[in-house]
């Protein structure tokens, strides 16, 4: 279901009606921010919580990981994120802001990470550079991490996958959701 279901059910609570909601199933602390803050629904509801098991029983110390767990959690429902949420609430408000966004991009030309296969990696870097972004096209495994503290975004290819791409992309994924946490 994924943060995107748990979002449209959410959506679908009305916000007068009085319910809990629980996210559970492959929930890491290394994913609950992001999960939580990915599935606020546009009407600022939220998740209350989420079921956990291994990241609390499979820990050294649980009450440090049900800290840990709590916080990730809260900042994951944090007002900013809810009201960010209720800022963008039809296609014609996307479309309007294009212009806007456009131009914030040209002046911050962000580092973009891509692990691409070869069939699109030179139209991939051209679209980014056209978009105003700054492309680097990285998919050695052994410089994921280190890519991770310097780029704005990765961009993961799934098209013609090589087991090497995949490493990479894992690797990238990783350290790229822990510096979002």
């Amino acid at each position: 279901m994924g943060h995107i279901g748990i979002r449209k059910i959410l959506e679908s609570i009305p916000l007068d009606v009085s319910i809990k909601t629980v996210a559970i199933g492959g929930i890491r602390e290394g994913n609950i921010r992001r999960l939580v803050r990915s599935s606020i629904g546009s009407n600022g509801r939220v998740l209350d919580g989420v079921a956990v098991v291994s990241a609390i029983v499979g820990a050294q110390n649980a009450q440090s990981a049900t800290a840990r767990i709590v916080d990730q959690v809260m900042a994951g429902k944090s007002k900013e994120n809810r009201e960010m949420k209720r800022a963008v609430q039809s296609v014609e408000e996307v479309v309007k802001s294009v212009p806007a966004l456009l131009t914030t991009l040209r002046q911050n030309c962000p580092l973009t990470h891509h692990i691409s296969n070869y069939v699109v990696m030179n139209d991939t870097a051209n679209c980014t550079l056209a978009l105003g972004g700054s492309p680097i096209m990285a998919p050695d495994v052994a410089e994921a991490a280190d890519l991770s503290k310097v780029v704005s975004s990765v961009v993961l290819n799934i098209g013609t996958l090589t087991e090497p791409f995949v490493e990479c992309m894992v690797e990238a994924g990783e350290f790229s959701n822990c510096k979002l946490n």
